[in-house]
Order: C-alpha cells, then structure tokens, then sequence
C-alpha cells in the first residue's frame, strides 16, 4: 500500500505537480515533501539522504542533530524503509540528559529559524521505536521526542498529523542552542524531489524482499 501511495506522487512530481517540499529541512541532508495536504490529515514524507547529518550515540556530550521537541499536533510515524529511531522523553528522573530548555521559531511556521535559550533541564528516554518498514509510533502533540539515524544510512519515513493542540508552545531541549540554519531549508528543484521518492520506494523494496519469505 505504500508503494503504490509513493509511486502516486512519485507520477505527480515528475509531472511538477508537488507543493511543500523543503531540502536540508532542519538538519543538513533531512528532507520534507508533503504528500497530502489536508488540515488534520497531512501527510509527509521525510527522507534521509546516505549523507545525512543525523547520527547521534544517545549521550549528552554529543552535539545533538535534531532537537528534542514537541509537535503542534498529534502524529503517528510510520517508516519506509531504514533504521531511523524515534526517540521519547520525559521531563526529570535520573540516568538522563541534562539539556537546554529553547524557544524555537520555525522557518516552516514562521518567519525565521531562531533557537533562543530560557533554562536548564533534565530529561530521560522513555521509549525507542526504530521505524523500519512495518513499524509505526503514534504520539501525541505534547510528547517530546526526537529522531535519529545511523551515520552514512539511509531512511524515509511518513508523519501522519491529526488533530491540533490548542495548548501548543513551541519550545525544544538541546545541547546545542547555538545553531546557524542559513543553510538549512532550501526550495529543492523538481529532479530532488523526484529523487527523494525514488529512493524512498527503492529503499522500501530492498527491505520488503530482505524479510520474504
């Protein structure tokens, strides 16, 4: 069902007919398109190049790529292909990481990419969902988590949004609240993001053929 789902706009984006699709999407090498664009219902694909920089060893001493967050929305995660992990925390308890509490402003939503300081605060991992073809992770908005991939691997992923939290703040924990984007979220051309879904649905079938029986 994915497939056939991916080759569908895979036919649209060779046809130029795409929307929303951002490269270098938060960290460099993470890419964006949305696939369905409806309110409550939307749909995106993000796809991992081989030279992504999203590889993190887990640890607090390690510059983090992608900071811990929460999502204006509930969203359920549903993976392609690859060995992307879904990482959630919770506020407190020991063994964790002690990060920076930042008010992010979104290039996405809003006018500029901003990470802004405001405290300190301890966090530690509840759950690691690793989102290999078959596997899925449904959040709610206010569930913080972050995603990881192994270095030099790739992977895609689908984020399904549902319904919106009235309460949202958008804030992240870092350890990395110096962050420079000028080179992050850039208008892809149209042969990216035709490659981003090829190499989603080539991906996705190296995976389903290495678990046949």
């Amino acid at each position: 069902m994915i497939r056939a789902f991916l080759e569908h706009h895979l036919d649209r984006a060779r046809r130029g007919q795409f929307h929303n699709a951002i490269g270098d999407c938060h960290v460099k090498g993470l890419h964006s398109l949305v696939l369905n664009e409806e309110p409550g219902n939307r749909i995106r694909m993000f796809y991992a190049s081989q030279f992504h920089h999203l590889a993190w060893g887990e640890r607090g001493n390690q510059p983090m790529p992608l900071a811990i967050h929460t999502h204006h929305c509930d969203v359920t995660l549903v993976g392609i292909f690859g060995t992307a992990a879904s990482l959630e925390y919770q506020l407190g308890g020991e063994g964790g990481v002690d990060l920076f509490k930042c008010r992010f402003d979104s290039a996405i939503t809003g006018a500029g990419a901003l990470v802004s300081r405001v405290t300190h605060r301890h966090l530690w991992m509840t759950r690691r969902v690793v989102l290999n073809h078959g596997a899925s992770a449904a959040m709610r908005a206010d569930v913080l988590h972050t995603v990881i991939v192994p270095e030099r691997q790739a992977a895609a992923w689908l984020v399904i949004e549902g319904a919106e939290d009235p309460d949202f703040v958008s804030v992240c924990y870092t350890n990395r609240p110096i962050w420079d984007p000028s080179q992050l979220y850039r208008k892809p051309i149209q042969s990216e993001v035709e490659s981003w879904l090829r190499d989603a649905i080539a991906g996705l079938l190296a995976e389903t053929k290495a678990v046949a029986p």
